[in-house]
């Protein structure tokens, strides 16, 4: 069994013109978000085993976060630059590379492309998995290259306006 859990970067700012698009840091109610939601991920006990994450600011910013209340070591957090701006085919690759022994993974990514990975992985429509969305994917495979479309079940979706 493979757990995946697919998680959009917190809110970052805009209004900042002085950042580029991959500099944007989070704003007041991403830098809020992150550790609630990394609270509740936590409440699950679930044992993780990688993370990796898009390298633009906003994202490893909140895979960082995530890693602290975990207590996942921040200097293991695998930076995957295919992920930012990924499509699907991209991001399907990077999970296919995952290494078999790893069964519980993190990857902290864009939308549209994290939405997408949820509806093409888990034959589930979503509208918009909000920042700091959560996606829980369980593949009943053994190896990670075996994962592709509606292979696995969505078992989890949480996010910060959720009760």
């Amino acid at each position: 069994m493979k757990t995946l859990f697919l998680i959009r970067h917190a809110k970052s700012d805009w209004n900042d013109y002085e950042f580029n698009d991959f500099e944007r840091p989070l704003n007041q109610k991403g830098l809020r978000n992150a550790p609630l939601m990394a609270q509740r991920l936590k409440l699950l006990n679930v044992p993780v085993e990688r993370i990796l994450a898009s390298p633009a600011t906003r994202a490893i910013h909140t895979a960082q976060i995530f890693a602290e209340f975990l207590d996942y070591p921040v200097q293991k957090i695998i930076k995957v630059p295919e992920l930012y701006q990924a499509d699907t085919k991209t991001f399907l690759q990077t999970i296919n590379q995952l290494p078999q022994e790893a069964e519980t993974v993190m990857i902290f990514g864009h939308n549209p492309t994290i939405t997408d990975m949820i509806e093409y992985l888990a034959d589930h429509k979503i509208d918009k998995l909000p920042t700091t969305g959560i996606a829980m994917i369980a593949f009943d495979l053994e190896d990670w290259k075996m994962v592709s479309r509606d292979s696995g079940e969505l078992k989890m979706l949480d996010y910060p306006k959720k009760v």
